[in-house]
């Protein structure tokens, strides 16, 4: 029981810094992007 409450709190904090990462990467392209049109 206590093992499948680990379990899902260890999936769950996968997924969240799975989406940081994304989240993250895709700001990083963002602002490389905007540098590259708006020069500051």
């Amino acid at each position: 029981m206590e093992l499948a409450i680990v379990f899902d709190l260890t999936k769950y904090r996968f997924h969240i810094d799975f989406s940081l990462a994304v989240f993250s990467f895709s700001f990083c392209g963002i602002m490389s992007v905007h540098k590259k049109i708006v020069p500051f």
